[in-house]
C-alpha cells in the first residue's frame, strides 16, 4: 500500500513540475460548421475532451440538454428526461416527480444512490457513503443540462459504480440586465405547477434566481403532495480571469404515502391504497461557494466549498399491506403511529486544477484534485406518535433509538491524457480515498450510550483508457477501465424506517467497469453512440426474503455484462430561425445479462440467479416531427421483466414485497406550438394507452409492498418570456 501512495505522490508532483515548465499554448480544434450546427440542435451530445477543470477524454458521457428534449417539464417524468441516455433503468414510486431513482447496468436505483449525484459540480446528497439517498430533485424547468459519466467516472468524482449525475442549473441571460420567464401548468388529477425565473447580467454580476411550486391530489388514492423550491445564484467577474460565485438552494416538500400493494390489490384497482395516515417529508438546504481562476490559456483553477442542512421525516403505520391500520379497542380512533426524524449537517471542499503541457513532443492534460468532506446524521427513530391522520411530527416520550453517524472524507486524484497526435489519446489516473465512520448513542430504550466507535478505510484506485479517431468524419473509438468501492458505514446497517432487517456483518463492496465504444457522426445525418460493458460487484448487498420478510445483506459477487446503444436520423431544412422542418428518429436501447457469479450462503447455493432489478432489455424509441412552429414529439419505452430480490422469487409474496416485476411498455406524446420566440404553449398525455404496471417492490418506505406506476394523465403548459 505504501507503494501505491508513492506512485500517487510522484505521478501528481511530476504533473505540477511540468505543468509551469511548459509554455502555454493551448491546442487547437477545429470543427465543421455542419457539426457544429447539428450539435446544437441535438438534445444528447457526446463529451468534449475537457469540461471545467475535469477529463473527459477515453469514456462513457453524455449531455443532456432539458430544453431540446420537448418533455414533459412540470413532472420530472426520468423516463422522458433520459429518452435517450440507453440502459437507464428508473423507478416510477408516483407521479410527483420529487425524487429521480435511476441506475444502470444493472445497480440499485434507490434514489440514485449508485450515482455520485451532484447540483451544479458538488454534492446533493447529505453523505456520499453514509447515507447517500438523495431526496432532492432540482426542477427540470430550472435545469439547462444533465451530465451523466458511467462507470470510469471513479477517478474526479468518487468511487461510485454508477458514476457521476451532475444537474447544471441555467444561468442569467448574458446580454440583458433582466429577463424574466414564467411557466404555468395544469394538469389531470388537480395538478398545478408554476415556474418564474429572473436573470440577468449588470455590469460584472451574472444572477439568476427562480421560483417552483407543485400540487397535486395524485392519481392513487391517498398521495397529495405539494412541493415548494427557491434557487439565487450570483457570478461577479472580478476580472477577465477570475470568477467567484454562490448559489443557495431552499426546498422543502410534504408528500402522503399511499403505501404498498399485494399482487391480489393491484390485479384488482391499482388506484387503491389501504394507507390514509402516512407522510413524509424532507426540507433540504444547499450552498455553494465558488471561485474560478484561469492562470493562463493552458491552466485553470476551481475551488468549491459546499455544505447543506436538511431532514428525513416521516409518520405512519408502516405494515404490509395486507395488515390493516390499527384502530383502538372499543374506540374510534387510530392508533399512534410511528415517528422517525433525521437530521443532516454537511460541509465540503473541493479544489480542481486542469493544465495543458507538452511531453517529449506530446500534448498533455493533467488533472489533479483534491476534497475534504464531512457529515453528521442525528437519527432517531421508532417515535410513539400521535393517532392522528395529518402530518403531525410530535412524539410522546423519548425515541427508541437515538444515534448519532459521521462520515469523513478526504481524497486525492491525478489523471493525464497524452496524446501522441490529434487521432489518439491515453488516459491514466489514481484516487487516493480516506474514509472515517463513527457512531454512537443508543439503539433501544434500555440499552446504555454505546462507546463511540469508528471505522477507517484507506484504499487507492486505478483506471486507464484510450481513445482512437481514425479520420475527419467524427467517428471515435475508445475503451476504458476503472475500479469502483462502496464503503459499508453504520447509517446503512442502521437505515431509515422500514421494515426490511439488515445484517449487522454487511461488508464494504468493491469491483471494476470495464467499456468500449464508437460514437460519432456518419455522415451528416446519422449520430451513433455504441457501447458494451462488463461491471464487475463484489461482496454485493442484495435482498434475500426470509420467513416473510426482506433481508439486506452480503449475498455475493455479480457480474453484468451488455450492450448500451442509441442512434438518432435527422432529416430536416433549416430556412430561417423561425421556420424549421425536421423528422428526427431515435432509438437508445440496452441489452444486459446481470448474474450472480458467487454466493455467500452455501445452504442457498444460487449462483447464475439474475441480479434484482435488472432487465434482461430496457429499449425507448421515437420521434420528433416539426413543422414550422408545430412539433410533434412521441417516445414508446418498453422494459424487459426483472426480479426484486436475489433469490429471483417466482410466486410472489403474499405482503407483496418480492416476486417478479412484469415486463411492460409507457408511451408518451406531446405537442409543442411556439406563437413567438417568448411565447409557446405545450400539451401531452402521459402514459397515452393507460398502461397498468410498476417498477418497483419495496420492503420499507414508501411501501412496503408493490409500487403501482402512474396511469394515463395529461398537461397544458403556457411559457413566456419578457
Amino acid at each position: 500500500m505504501i507503494i501505491k501512495y508513492l506512485c500517487l505522490i510522484l505521478v501528481a508532483g511530476w504533473s505540477v513540475v511540468r505543468a509551469f515548465s511548459q509554455s502555454d499554448t493551448l491546442p487547437e480544434k477545429n470543427l465543421d460548421p455542419a457539426e457544429i450546427r447539428a450539435s446544437a440542435n441535438r438534445a444528447v451530445q457526446g463529451p468534449e475532451d475537457t469540461r471545467g477543470a475535469a477529463i473527459m477524454v477515453a469514456r462513457k458521457a453524455e449531455i443532456i440538454n432539458v430544453r431540446l428534449l420537448q418533455a414533459d417539464l412540470s413532472a420530472n417524468l426520468s423516463r422522458q428526461l433520459f429518452s435517450r441516455t440507453p440502459g437507464v433503468q428508473h423507478w416510477e414510486n408516483d407521479g410527483s416527480g420529487i425524487q429521480t431513482g435511476i441506475a444502470v447496468r444493472g445497480l440499485s436505483p434507490n434514489r440514485s444512490w449508485e450515482f455520485n449525484v451532484r447540483q451544479n459540480g458538488t454534492d446533493i446528497s447529505p453523505d456520499v457513503f453514509g447515507y447517500p439517498e438523495a431526496y432532492y430533485t432540482p426542477p427540470a424547468e430550472a435545469i439547462d443540462r444533465i451530465e451523466m459519466v458511467r462507470g470510469a467516472s471513479a477517478l474526479q468524482w468518487g468511487p461510485q459504480f454508477g458514476g457521476l449525475l451532475n444537474y447544471i442549473i441555467r444561468k442569467g441571460a448574458a446580454d440583458k440586465k433582466i429577463e424574466v420567464e414564467s411557466r404555468q401548468t395544469l394538469g389531470a388529477f388537480g395538478l398545478f405547477n408554476t415556474f418564474t425565473a429572473a436573470g440577468g447580467t449588470i455590469g460584472k454580476v451574472n444572477y439568476y434566481t427562480w421560483f417552483h411550486y407543485r400540487r397535486a391530489d395524485g392519481w392513487r388514492d391517498n398521495s397529495a403532495y405539494h412541493i415548494r423550491t427557491g434557487y439565487a445564484a450570483l457570478d461577479y467577474h472580478l476580472s477577465a480571469r477570475t470568477t467567484i460565485g454562490m448559489c443557495i438552494t431552499l426546498s422543502g416538500y410534504t408528500s402522503q404515502q399511499p403505501g404498498g400493494l399485494t399482487d391480489a390489490q393491484f390485479t384488482d384497482d391499482a388506484r387503491m391504497s389501504v394507507r390514509s395516515r402516512n407522510w413524509f417529508s424532507a426540507p433540504w438546504n444547499l450552498i455553494n461557494l465558488s471561485l474560478a481562476h484561469v492562470w493562463s490559456e493552458t491552466s485553470q483553477l476551481q475551488v468549491r466549498v459546499f455544505g447543506g442542512v436538511s431532514e428525513r421525516n416521516s409518520v405512519g403505520f408502516l405494515s404490509a399491506p395486507t395488515t390493516p391500520d390499527a384502530v383502538l379497542p372499543g374506540a374510534e380512533s387510530f392508533a399512534n403511529r410511528q415517528v422517525d426524524r433525521d437530521h443532516y449537517k454537511s460541509l465540503g471542499t473541493e479544489v480542481r486544477w486542469l493544465k495543458h503541457y507538452r511531453l517529449a513532443g506530446a500534448a498533455v492534460v493533467s488533472a489533479s484534485g483534491i476534497r475534504a468532506y464531512g457529515c453528521e446524521t442525528l437519527r432517531n427513530q421508532q417515535g410513539t406518535g400521535t393517532g392522528a391522520s395529518g402530518f403531525d411530527l410530535a412524539v410522546n416520550g423519548a425515541y427508541a433509538r437515538a444515534l448519532q453517524f459521521g462520515t469523513y472524507n478526504f481524497a486525492l486524484f491525478n489523471e493525464q491524457c497524452l496524446k501522441p497526435n490529434d487521432r489518439l489519446a491515453y488516459t491514466f489516473g489514481m484516487r487516493l480515498e480516506n474514509i472515517t465512520s463513527t457512531i454512537d448513542g443508543r439503539v433501544a430504550p434500555n440499552n446504555g450510550v454505546l462507546t463511540r466507535q469508528a471505522q477507517r478505510r484507506q484504499l487507492l484506485l486505478f483506471s486507464a483508457g484510450m481513445s482512437y479517431k481514425p479520420g475527419a468524419g467524427g467517428l471515435e473509438l475508445y475503451a476504458n477501465i476503472s475500479e469502483a468501492f462502496r464503503p459499508v458505514t453504520y447509517a446503512e446497517i442502521t437505515p431509515s424506517a422500514t421494515t426490511d432487517v439488515v445484517d449487522p456483518a454487511l461488508r464494504d463492496a468493491s469491483g471494476y467497469t470495464a467499456e468500449s465504444g464508437i460514437r460519432g457522426w456518419i455522415g451528416r445525418r446519422l449520430y451513433t453512440d455504441g457501447t458494451v460493458f462488463l461491471l464487475d460487484y463484489r461482496n454485493r448487498t442484495g435482498v434475500l426474503v426470509q420467513n416473510g420478510v426482506n433481508f439486506r445483506t452480503n449475498v455475493g459477487d455479480s457480474r453484468s455484462a451488455g450492450v448500451e446503444w442509441y442512434s438518432e436520423y435527422n432529416l430536416g431544412k433549416w430556412e430561417n430561425e423561425n421556420q424549421l422542418r425536421r423528422l428526427q428518429l431515435f432509438a437508445s436501447l440496452s441489452w444486459m445479462n446481470a448474474t450472480y457469479t458467487s454466493w455467500d450462503n452455501p445452504a442457498a447455493p444460487l449462483t447464475g440467479n439474475r441480479v434484482e432489478n435488472a432487465p434482461w432489455y430496457n429499449h425507448r424509441v421515437g420521434l420528433v416531427a416539426s413543422v414550422n412552429r408545430l412539433s410533434l414529439n412521441a417516445q414508446v419505452g418498453f422494459t424487459g421483466m426483472a426480479f426484486s430480490d436475489a433469490g429471483n422469487t417466482l410466486e410472489p409474496t403474499a405482503n407483496g414485497q418480492a416476486g417478479p416485476i412484469p415486463a411492460y411498455h409507457v408511451a408518451d406524446l406531446s405537442l409543442l406550438w411556439k406563437l413567438s420566440e417568448r411565447c409557446s404553449l405545450q400539451s401531452g398525455i402521459n402514459n397515452l394507452t393507460d398502461h397498468r404496471y410498476f417498477t418497483r417492490r419495496a420492503g420499507g418506505y414508501p411501501g412496503p409492498g408493490l409500487l403501482p406506476g402512474m396511469g394515463r394523465s395529461w398537461f397544458f403548459t403556457a411559457a413566456f418570456k419578457l
